[in-house]
């Protein structure tokens, strides 16, 4: 008995002490790149990650899988080193939902009642980091099973930087 109990003793201070020293082993590592918003009201957020999508447009795109329901967004910016704020329009940002990261359950596109709008703020050549901010409305065009996910969805108070690739 006096063998378990010092060896539970033991692993405790152990496990105890393991952190001592190294005051940032429990502190996340800061993150540079972050896409957020109020999604409908509740603050999301994810990581981007960013595609060229053709020669001089940027697919800006993140998902969320924290919350149980998997989310995909997105949208489009033309690659440009000067600060600029244009609308966007038809298939230039989406919001769908999957399962299993791969089959698509909702589908959602820009509320064309609503002044959609990307505004890039800032382009940092020597990082090739981009930052700016977002608003956003989307109408569910469709999902299954039908009427299981909400009719509108809303990104408002965007804000956003992104490592563009190389």
């Amino acid at each position: 008995m006096k063998k378990y109990l010092l060896i539970l003793l033991s692993a405790t201070a152990l496990f105890m002490t393991s952190c001592y020293k190294r005051r940032d082993c429990c502190v996340l590592p800061k993150r540079d790149a972050f896409i957020m918003a109020e999604k409908s009201g509740v603050q999301w957020e994810g990581i981007p990650t960013t595609t060229v999508f053709s020669q001089d447009t940027i697919n800006v795109y993140a998902g969320n899988f924290k919350t149980g329901l998997e989310e995909n967004f997105g949208f489009l910016i033309k690659a440009s080193t000067t600060a600029i704020s244009y609308p966007l329009k038809g298939n230039q940002a989406y919001y769908f939902n999957t399962v299993g990261r791969d089959v698509s359950v909702s589908g959602y596109k820009l509320d064309d009642t609503f002044t959609n709008q990307v505004t890039v703020t800032s382009y940092d050549q020597s990082t090739k980091t981009v930052t700016g901010t977002f608003q956003m409305k989307f109408i569910k065009t469709y999902d299954n099973p039908t009427g299981s996910y909400p009719d509108k969805v809303s990104f408002l108070n965007g804000k956003f930087k992104a490592v563009l690739p190389n």
